[in-house]
């Protein structure tokens, strides 16, 4: 199925197949959408699908390439990806469009950050954006560029992270890339090497490492 131009989603929408977004999309209160296997942006859309405080699972990967943007900015937003995320998310200013809500991924987490900064911004000092990795086999982890990514508090200062709140329920994750973490809220196992590791809050979660590991 393919959704175009200008819509707002009200009341469920069940999709037996794959789910190709090509224009405006809004989520209106809690609307719910199931998605049996793919669900993806279109990148030759320049459009956004706004999950506001709906609810979306997805039963395989979930893609949106740049210009085309997720954007979640309600606490109550949440999205279940039961296959892989690989999403390119920022807007033409650099504003990031993943700012509060919940991402939950079973299988890898890819994000594909552009040359120029991408900033988020704190409300209260506090990330309200919160990534849950609950695979049931270790998930590979990719950020390109991660510290193009930054958030600024009230004060404007800046502080890098491209994960937001990180919480890890699966079996653990693996990063050829490193990791660059704003709040860690959950003890973290990594398999194999890490080129490096920022944490931005440790929140007194432990690491374990099976391999070289770079704190930074």
């Amino acid at each position: 199925i393919t959704l175009q131009g200008n819509q707002s989603i009200d009341g469920s929408i069940m999709v037996n197949g794959n789910l190709n977004i090509d224009g405006t999309m809004n989520m209106v209160d809690d609307a719910r959408m199931i998605i049996e296997k793919d669900m993806i942006l279109n990148p030759s859309s320049a459009e956004r699908f706004s999950v506001g405080k709906g609810r979306i699972e997805v039963g395989g990967d979930f893609n949106s390439q740049y210009p085309a943007s997720l954007k979640m900015e309600d606490e109550s937003g949440y999205i279940l990806v039961n296959g892989n995320l690989n999403i390119d998310n920022c807007n033409y200013s650099g504003q990031s469009y993943l700012c509060a809500g919940t991402l939950e991924v079973k299988g890898d987490f890819t994000e594909d950050i552009s040359d120029y900064d991408v900033k988020t911004e704190l409300s209260d000092g506090f990330s309200k954006m919160n990534i849950i990795l609950s695979g049931d086999k270790i998930q590979k982890v990719n950020i390109t560029k991660p510290f193009n990514h930054k958030f600024i508090n009230d004060s404007k200062n800046e502080t890098y992270g491209s994960l937001c709140n990180l919480k890890v329920t699966g079996k653990g994750i693996t990063s050829e890339t490193g990791l660059n973490i704003y709040e860690l809220e959950s003890d973290l196992k990594i398999e194999g090497d890490l080129p490096y590791l920022y944490i931005h809050g440790w929140n007194g979660k432990k690491i374990e490492c099976e391999g070289d590991m770079t704190l930074q």
